[in-house]
């Protein structure tokens, strides 16, 4: 698990990992059958943790059978529209996850969405324009690229919520899976 940005330094948040690397020792680490393990640099600011050097993530990427990169945040928000800049998705990248939490939906877009200063609700209207929006939830994600958002929340939300969900037209390309981090269920498919 690692970043192309700044992510929370696991001092800060528990990333659930085997072991922990703030610099490119990691390199001189071999992870055993079914482990997982958090990389990346140390930064100035005590709170966040940098993206390490591209050269150091390939030679990683032989290491493990999955390398999870976290490519942008929402400042703690369920939504957020990508600016210019981000989501910063590597080239080599072979699958795209979008997560998104529901418990958002039917409150106002400035209250819930990063980048979204408009007085408009969350609803199925701005869920169909969120989905494709160039700068929404399905940005980063290409043709050659495995895509899947992840609706999370489940849990929090009422029925309505989750047949509106089940209703939306996902781009062609894109699989959407409507599930609860926080109880480890799946509620269906989109």
């Amino acid at each position: 698990l690692t970043t192309t940005t700044k992510v929370a330094s696991p001092k800060q948040h528990n990333y659930r990992t085997d072991k922990v690397f703030g610099d490119e020792s990691v390199l001189g680490y071999m992870p055993k059958k079914g482990e997982s393990v958090f990389f990346a640099d140390h930064s100035y600011d005590i709170k966040k943790w940098i993206a390490p050097r591209m050269e150091v993530l390939s030679l990683l990427n032989k290491r493990y059978d999955i390398v999870l990169i976290e490519a942008d945040g929402s400042k703690g928000l369920p939504f957020k529209y990508h600016t210019e800049r981000d989501p910063v998705v590597y080239d080599d990248a072979t699958a795209v996850i979008a997560v998104c939490g529901i418990w958002g939906i039917g409150s106002k877009a400035y209250e819930m969405c990063f980048g979204d200063g408009r007085e408009c609700i969350i609803d199925k209207r701005y869920m169909d324009e969120y989905l494709r929006d160039s700068e929404g939830l399905t940005k980063g994600m290409r043709s050659n690229t495995k895509n899947l958002i992840l609706f999370n929340g489940a849990d929090e939300v009422d029925s309505s919520v989750l047949e509106m969900l089940s209703s939306l037209e996902l781009p062609k390309s894109v699989k959407g899976v409507i599930g609860s981090e926080r109880d480890g269920s799946l509620y269906g498919t989109i």
